[in-house]
């Protein structure tokens, strides 16, 4: 980067350089050069692919920041409706009032 440009850039999201391999393992080489590529001028943060048994090897790339979003992977969806009754309601209403005198 010439040194005349400014930036106030200060981290750098390296998303998907976390390859899989048919065999199990894993590829991060395009992690570790876009790391070396960087040289350290900002922070960078490593994401997706990202699990226990990959964080280790994407460490050792030199990325300055691991993130993972295998918490919102395992969360189960609840529907919830604020669908509301509006007769019964209203009826509730009353009796509340009514409850008050």
């Amino acid at each position: 980067m010439p040194s005349e440009l400014k930036s106030s850039l200060t981290w750098i999201m390296l998303d998907d350089m976390v390859v899989p391999l048919p065999n199990g393992d894993f590829d991060v080489s395009m992690l570790k050069e876009a790391v070396e590529w960087i040289n350290g001028r900002f922070e960078t943060e490593a994401s997706s692919n990202v699990t226990l048994e990959t964080v280790h090897k994407i460490r050792q790339t030199g990325v300055t920041n691991i993130s993972s979003d295998v918490p919102t992977h395992s969360v189960k969806a609840l529907d919830v409706s604020l669908k509301t009754d509006t007769e019964l309601g209203l009826q509730v209403g009353r009796e509340y009032k009514a409850s008050m005198i």
